[in-house]
């Protein structure tokens, strides 16, 4: 599920990833995709969750909890007018004697009881999602883009000028057809999302020694170019200084590198990333935490920043760019070392 995984919820993927390093870094060792894909499906269960439907389905998986949750919400996603019970196991499915939701999917084949049986992947792409709803649609239980009204009115046409050889067989075919003109599930409602060099380049990046600068002054001084350009505001910068006051270095998300960010509500005009680099480490709170690339991130939601975010942790996974990066004295060769991870985009 790991491609699967990476496709549809890069979001999650990339966040795990960066929220992971002091993990990494605790136990000396890096995570492999299929770890970090394991641990993104716990995050991501708890991130897409929604409340309000209708209608019902029973869900059953096989598969581990945070797997079928992660079903779960992408099938809520996709279908906002059901309701979906569970997930329960293959175990607890048979003990039941009847079925009282719509229909039962299952990432297992099971015994059909009184509902049919419908058997989907733990993790489904946008082509399955709309096989599952011209499914649906033809059982009735989602209805495809016209009414019943308006079905019932285009058989009329159709009587009205052919004749009707098998109704029902018309009405399923009618169903079927219009059910792929149901938007399908959307890995995400996207819009555009820059580059990491659109963000990060001679406007937003910076050269400081580190004496005399302490690390609430650091990450001031980082913030300079998005306050300036009116991307963020005073209250930011005092969010990201209180939040480390508040939660301790968790900022540190590596060896001497700094990732600074708030609430987009706490002073957030327009996205916007910076970048500080000193010439020596200082201290974040104390001398286990020292930090020499101040990073920081204004989101101004929750989408556009990803493709530059997942550049980023690419670029600070990677040994020789991150000593490069640390070794940079210049702009231009910043510039080069995040030119150089676009190329293989």
């Amino acid at each position: 599920m790991v491609k699967a995984i990476e496709e549809n919820y890069p979001d999650i993927y990339t966040y795990t990833e960066l929220s992971i390093r002091p993990f990494e870094k605790l136990n000396n060792y890096p995570l492999n995709e299929n770890e970090l894909s394991l641990i993104a499906i716990y995050f991501g269960s708890q991130m897409y969750q929604d409340e309000s439907h209708l209608g019902s389905a029973l869900l059953v998986c096989s598969t581990g909890l945070g797997t079928s949750r992660m079903l779960k919400v992408q099938l809520e996603s996709a279908f906002k007018g059901l309701k979906f019970v569970g997930p329960i196991t293959k175990r607890n499915y048979n003990s039941l004697t009847q079925i009282s939701e719509s229909v039962v999917l299952s990432t297992i084949p099971l015994d059909k009881k009184n509902r049919e049986v419908l058997v989907l992947h733990p993790i489904m792409n946008d082509r399955e999602i709309n096989e599952l709803t011209k499914q649906l649609a033809v059982q009735g239980i989602v209805m495809p883009t016209l009414s019943p009204n308006k079905i019932s009115a285009l058989l009329d046409v159709i009587s009205d000028n052919a004749k009707i050889i098998n109704q029902t067989g018309l009405i399923t075919g009618i169903k079927e057809v219009l059910s792929f003109s149901v938007k399908p599930y959307s890995k995400y409602e996207r819009g555009y999302q820059p580059l990491l060099s659109e963000l990060i380049n001679k406007n937003t990046i910076q050269f400081a020694t580190a004496s005399h600068l302490d690390w609430q002054q650091a990450i001031a001084l980082a913030t300079l170019p998005l306050l300036s350009s009116g991307n963020v505001e005073q209250s930011y910068i005092d969010a990201m200084i209180r939040n480390v006051y508040s939660n301790g270095p968790y900022i540190n998300i590596g060896d001497r590198i700094a990732f600074a960010h708030a609430r987009p509500e706490e002073g957030v005009n327009k996205l916007g990333m910076a970048l500080l680099c000193l010439d020596e480490p200082i201290e974040l709170l104390d001398n286990q935490h020292r930090i020499q690339l101040i990073f920081v991130l204004a989101a101004s939601n929750d989408r556009s920043h990803l493709k530059a975010l997942a550049e980023l942790a690419s670029m600070l996974g990677d040994k020789n760019r991150l000593k490069q990066l640390l070794d940079a004295r210049k702009v231009s060769e910043v510039e080069s070392v995040i030119a150089e991870g676009e190329k293989q985009l």
